[in-house]
Parts: C-alpha cells; structure tokens; sequence
C-alpha cells in the first residue's frame, strides 16, 4: 500500500521539506514561518529547542524553518550563556552587558 501511494504523482503540490508526520508544502512552510515570527515576536528570547513546543509544531520542521528564517536575516541566534533565537534587531535588555 506504501509503494502505491509512493509511486503516485502529487498534484498541485510543491514540496520543499518532509517531516516525521508527512509532506510540507510550500504554503504550509510560509504558514510554520509567520507562526514562529509571530511567536518571537512575543517573547525576548527563547531557546531554539523550545520553539516547537510553544507554538506546537513537529521539532524537525520548526528546526527546519528556523535555519531558514536565519539565512533569510530576519532572525538571529543570540549567545550568552546558552544560545537563543530572537528577531533581528530586537532589543534584549542586558545583552550588551559583559557576563559576570
């Protein structure tokens, strides 16, 4: 049964990743993008392992996502003590300050 659904043609579809729970398409990666950004947006910072689990969205896709929206610059990983993702530009109150 795999192999039949396996050899059919997917129609109307652009795929640009898979994940452990089917196909993601092109608009449903736009879709996982703005729901990270939108997320981000909200908090100061936030480990980059932890995305998933806030907006409730398969880790591998999220991770997916998240390397993208970084090469696109309109995220970045932020290091202090642990590494971060944030929005670029976003002010973190503290950041500048040289760790202790």
């Amino acid at each position: 049964m795999i192999s039949s659904v396996l050899n059919q043609p997917i129609i109307g579809q652009h795929i640009s990743s898979f994940s452990r729970s089917g196909v993601i398409t092109v608009s449903e990666g736009a879709e996982l993008e703005k729901k990270i950004l939108d997320y981000l947006d909200k908090v100061t910072r936030v480990k980059a392992r932890s995305v998933h689990t806030a907006i409730g969205e398969d880790k591998k896709a999220v991770d997916k996502a998240i390397g993208k929206l970084a090469s696109e610059d309109k995220i970045e990983y932020l290091y202090l003590e642990t590494s971060y993702v944030k929005l670029k530009g976003k002010v973190i109150p503290g950041a500048d300050r040289p760790a202790a």
